[in-house]
């Protein structure tokens, strides 16, 4: 029964045209309106514009068919949508037909459908039953495209004659001749009939507006559920064909089927108009990485159509084997990026391009431990918006590969082969060896070794390795999986005797190579050992033997160093007696090099074959014998050779202050052992003070 028609949406038309080479026009605000969609399946349509005369109308709602036409002869239908649309785009039309159960006459059944534009400034109306398909005689046809089972959408009206099971194009109605037969090809495999529902076809039907007298038609079809859809006609210029007027400003669709003495139904469903486009998406990266390397991809979209498109979408769900992945988007002239960039691995941003521009999607990761040895595949893809079909999906898809290399795992081992501890002035001697656990091979494997301060740079021997400064480098080249390397290291312990004396040698050797390591700790060793100075130390101490109490009392400890070497950190100390005081000393090439007090404490690097000497000054406070001594204590890490005395002492006796004695001159009076010697006459008055107990 029929049923009230439901509006498609009103702006059907949402196309695009290139008026001249090189200019692309803005798309209309109606062109928002796409896509129309249009199934057929509810008890009303859409679109309450849609017209239906004679047999035309919708079937039980859950069949979901437009009907055109049943199994009786001479029956005719049509469907017009009565709601124009603008030309000024391109229009892409796909629908679903089913033609079954007719009448065979003479080997085929009849006759067939056709879908037409017509000028939009007319009203709906019916053209011819029959071989006409509907379309021939429509007033304000543009074009039709007849599906023709019985071959008499051929014949006439310039057409060859009778073509069963082609799919033909008729010219507008205002052509010489009218409605003029332009060309044909044959149905997919043959045919343009489906049996039955359950065989139904897909079509695709373009139309577009390239240019100034170039309206060009294609048509697509597959045979039957799961098959590809294939061009029947390509890119056939309607604006060529003679008396053809020039492209109306508005355009409506319909849909016409007809029989005669043969018949079938005609039905159409799940129709979807849209504006076409073009996109294309291609991908670059990275070839070959080390795990942990980073990959870099390049995605480009482009809009290869002469119709703008935004909203398009570009995806790229980067594999769990890339992370920390990161991503920028950019375009060109005429085209924009909905985001500039973001981070993780879902990645889908929106791209607005002009006829011929692209946005360039840049896209960065890190290769996991876990992606070793694998292939990590990477899929980006360019999807239309609603509004828009691609006509070659195709190349909506592009993919790259990226192969992640194999581990190494480059062991190193340290050890000393002299003996221990170093001492300072002889050669030490390692091996340090090196070995390559795989499962990869380590390609351009460096073995690098600190050279510590302890030794003498200019004594490091290595066979096939040089020195720089205070680094040794071995170039041991590709290192297969399993194999090992072995590096012999003399070096002379004589840089810095300090550094020796001070501390234990270290000494540290690391090895890498081009690729990546899965235990980068182990590809390093350290070895530490104790050194030793040999020292041949000796002290000395002078003094006056005698002084008067209250007078200066200065003395000298010299220490000296018959050894090679220098004699680090040598401790020279000295406990002056109490009964000296204000006690300063000095030793220029000590630290520190002087101070004051009785507690006297220093160090030196006494020279190899030279001496260190600290002055000590004091002033004795009372008669007596001073004894004083000096100690010479060499450092920790100090190995005596031929050690002198390292201790000193000096005994100095101290007199009694002079006695003041008047009226003699001073020329008369002298010592005497312990007396006073006068010459002359004279009176001593001598005083001695008892002290209380």
């Amino acid at each position: 029964m029929a049923r009230r028609a439901r509006t498609l949406l009103h702006a059907l038309a949402a196309l695009t045209i290139a008026v001249s080479a090189g200019l692309v026009l803005e798309s209309p605000a109606w062109a928002a309106a796409f896509p129309i969609d249009e199934p057929f399946s509810g008890a009303t349509t859409n679109n309450p514009d849609w017209v239906f005369t004679d047999k035309a109308r919708l079937t039980d709602e859950g069949d979901g068919w437009l009907h055109l036409t049943g199994t009786g002869t001479f029956e005719a239908g049509t469907a017009v949508l009565n709601d124009a649309f603008s030309t000024e785009l391109g229009v892409n039309v796909e629908f679903e037909y089913a033609t079954w159960g007719g009448i065979d006459l003479g080997g085929h059944r009849a006759d067939g459908f056709s879908f037409f534009l017509m000028d939009g400034t007319f009203p709906p109306s019916i053209g011819q039953s029959g071989g006409g398909l509907g379309y021939t005689g429509i007033q304000g046809g543009y074009v039709g495209v007849g599906f023709d089972e019985f071959g008499n959408f051929s014949g006439g009206l310039g057409g060859p004659g009778q073509q069963p099971d082609t799919i033909a194009i008729r010219g507008s109605y205002a052509a010489s001749p009218n409605w003029a037969w332009l060309t044909n090809a044959p149905g997919p495999n043959g045919s343009v009939e489906t049996g039955d529902r359950a065989g139904f076809r897909k079509v695709r039907i373009t139309i577009t507006p390239n240019a100034p007298g170039q309206t060009m038609l294609s048509i697509f079809s597959d045979s039957g559920p799961g098959t590809a859809m294939v061009p029947v006609i390509s890119d056939y210029n309607v604006a060529t064909a003679p008396g053809q007027p020039v492209l109306p400003d508005t355009f409506k669709l319909g849909f016409s089927g007809s029989t005669g003495g043969g018949t079938n139904n005609h039905e159409i469903r799940n129709l979807v108009v849209t504006v076409p486009t073009d996109l294309s998406v291609t991908k670059t990266g990275t070839a070959t990485v080390d795990p942990r390397g980073q990959v870099t991809y390049t995605v480009i979209a482009r809009n290869d159509y002469m119709n703008p498109v935004s909203g398009a979408v570009i995806t790229d769900t980067v594999p769990a084997g890339l992370t920390d992945v990161t991503w920028t988007c950019s375009g060109g002239a005429g085209a924009s990026c909905g985001q500039p960039s973001g981070t993780g691995n879902d990645i889908s941003v929106t791209a607005a391009m002009e006829s011929n521009t692209g946005v360039t999607l840049t896209i960065t990761g890190t290769a996991a431990d876990a992606a070793a040895g694998t292939t990590i595949t990477n899929t980006a893809v360019v999807t239309a918006p609603a509004d828009r079909t691609d006509l070659d999906p195709t190349n909506n898809t592009a993919s790259t590969d990226t192969a992640v290399n194999q581990f190494m795992d480059l062991v190193v081992e340290k050890k000393l082969t002299s003996a221990s501890p170093l001492v300072f002035g002889q050669d030490a001697t390692y091996d340090i060896t090196v070995t390559n656990n795989g499962p990869a091979a380590a390609s351009g494997v460096v073995l690098t070794d600190t050279i510590p301060a302890a030794f003498d740079p200019a004594t490091v021997t290595a066979p096939g390795c040089t020195v720089s400064g205070t680094t040794l480098t071995c170039a041991l080249g590709n290192l297969p999986a399993g194999a090992t390397r072995v590096v012999h290291l003399t070096a002379t312990v004589g840089g810095d005797a300090t550094a020796c004396a001070e501390r234990d040698v270290t000494q540290s050797a690391s090895a890498s190579g081009t690729n990546a390591d899965r235990t980068p700790d182990d590809a390093s060793d350290t070895v530490t050992t104790p050194c030793e100075v040999p020292v041949s130390l000796a002290v000395t101490k002078t003094g006056a033997a005698s002084v008067t109490a209250g007078g200066s009392l200065v003395y000298t400890v010299t220490v000296t160093n018959t050894g090679s070497f220098a004699a680090p950190a040598t401790a020279i100390t000295d406990t002056v007696p109490g009964s000296l005081i204000d006690v300063v000393w000095t030793c220029p090439a000590c630290t520190p090099a002087s101070g004051s007090g009785n507690a006297i404490s220093t160090t030196a690097a006494v020279p190899a074959g030279g001496s260190t000497v600290l002055t000590i000054t004091g002033t004795p406070t009372q008669p007596g014998s001073v004894t004083n001594t000096a100690s010479v204590t060499p450092c920790a890490r100090c190995a005596a050779q031929g050690v002198g005395p390292l201790s000193a002492s000096v005994t100095t006796e101290v007199g009694g202050e002079p006695i003041p004695i008047t009226g003699v001159p001073v020329g008369t009076i002298a010592l005497s052992g312990a007396g006073l010697l006068i010459a002359g006459t004279a009176t001593v008055l001598i005083t001695r003070r008892r002290r209380s107990s």
